[in-house]
């Protein structure tokens, strides 16, 4: 019983974990959304895609640089 309990508690501690750094992500992601749009609508800079998700090309610009995602690789840590 004690070891059902003591693996029931590290399951609920990985899932918490997990929760967490998905929510920090997407708390950042907003903020940079956010951020870009005020660069955008007040012209400070003249490269001013800070962050942009394209799902229909699997990428991320970020900083001007364009990365490619493999979502296979995501798969395999998320339930």
């Amino acid at each position: 019983m004690g070891k059902n309990k003591r693996l029931r508690k590290l399951g609920r501690k990985k899932k918490a974990k997990r929760f967490v750094i998905i929510w920090m992500v997407f708390l950042m992601l907003v903020g940079l959304y956010i951020v870009n749009s005020e660069i955008q609508r007040k012209n400070y800079l003249e490269n001013s895609n800070l962050f942009k998700l394209e799902i229909e090309d699997r990428a991320i610009n970020f900083l001007g640089k364009k990365y490619y995602l493999d979502l296979n690789f995501f798969s395999k840590y998320l339930p």
